[in-house]
């Protein structure tokens, strides 16, 4: 073991440049294979870190044109008021909000949540508190930080000192998120979250408001015991009520239930694009190995034609009377 690790260690030292692009070609396909899986891993595969996770899902308005819709608020109101089979109903827009700090504005992704959003999902603050129904009816903006926005920005004050200026707003920090916090959202990342009922203190237009205006993002929890099938049954019963008494905004909305055990509609949709992309970049790692072996001589000769300039007079003169090279035998250290 340690006579091979010496004779590693002087091939290396012997031809610096060829380790050197050999240690870069299996990085980059190493490092490729690794972002890919992680990715694929990520938006397929991981199971969310959730309380109750098994009974939560997604709840999309369908339309013409677009089988994954978002809610408006006041249907989700409705939705929220209506319903026999959750027990917590959550819904989260996503939206850039101008944070000014040290006489600079730099922009800040936010997250508006409703009161219940961390109830459902059973989140707990890594610091302070998360945001609940008190924090929608106040007058002052509170928010919720992200740990990394924490560490950059607000973890060398005490938290009596845990404020921001949103959207020229005055916004209290009233608790941060663990690290590993992962919402709905999977791969997006927001800084701040913030009251969805408090948009309109945030300057965002009324339109967020109305029935017309569809952007967010709902799910729910349903009670225990409940199926997929009952659940989807019970919204179908809201969205019938809808459609009749609001036919000019629901008449063509749907709405359908997707557990979160089963992966996001819209990814598993796309799923056999991905994993051909993922077979794409594990070519790209064997391409790496068999460039690095063949610039290190372990395939044929007539695999890389730069290896013959470096074959040795002797060695061709042996092998022109018939000399057998024993490619396998241990090399004379």
């Amino acid at each position: 073991m340690l006579d091979d690790l010496r004779y590693a260690f002087r091939t290396i030292t012997h031809r610096p440049a060829f380790s050197a692009l050999a240690i870069l070609t299996l990085a980059i396909g190493i490092g490729v294979n690794t972002v890919a899986f992680d990715a694929v891993n990520t938006l397929l595969y991981k199971p969310f870190r959730f309380g109750a996770s098994d009974r939560l899902g997604w709840i999309m308005v369908p339309s013409p044109g677009n089988p994954h819709g978002e809610m408006a608020w006041p249907d989700f109101l409705e939705y929220q008021r209506s319903t026999r089979t959750f027990d917590a109903l959550a819904a989260e827009q996503r939206v850039p909000l101008a944070w000014q700090t040290e006489g600079r504005t730099d922009q800040v992704w936010a997250l508006l949540v409703t009161s219940g959003y961390f109830g459902a999902l059973s989140a707990h603050a890594e610091r302070g508190r998360l945001l609940g129904p008190d924090e929608a009816r106040r007058t002052e903006l509170a928010a919720v930080v992200s740990h990394r926005f924490w560490l950059q920005h607000l973890s060398g004050a005490p938290e009596s000192d845990w404020h921001l200026t949103i959207a020229n707003r005055d916004v209290t920090v009233i608790g941060v998120l663990p690290d590993m916090f992962q919402g709905p959202g999977g791969l997006y990342e927001p800084d701040v979250w913030l009251p969805l009922e408090q948009s309109a203190a945030l300057g965002l237009p009324p339109s967020s408001l109305d029935r017309r205006h569809d952007s967010l993002t709902a799910f729910g929890r349903v009670k225990p015991g409940v199926t997929k099938a009952e659940a989807q049954a019970d919204l179908a019963g809201i969205a019938a009520h809808l459609s009749a008494a609001y036919p000019d905004t629901n008449a063509r909305r749907g709405i359908r239930f997707y557990p979160m055990r089963d992966g996001h509609p819209e990814l598993s949709a796309v799923a056999p694009a991905v994993w051909l992309a993922m077979s794409a970049v594990g070519l790209v790692l064997l391409i790496a190995c068999f460039n690095v072996a063949a610039l290190s001589g372990h395939l044929p000769e007539t695999s890389v034609t730069a290896r013959s300039s470096t074959t040795s007079r002797p060695s061709r003169m042996a092998a022109s009377v018939g000399a057998i090279e024993m490619s396998g035998a241990t090399p004379i250290r």
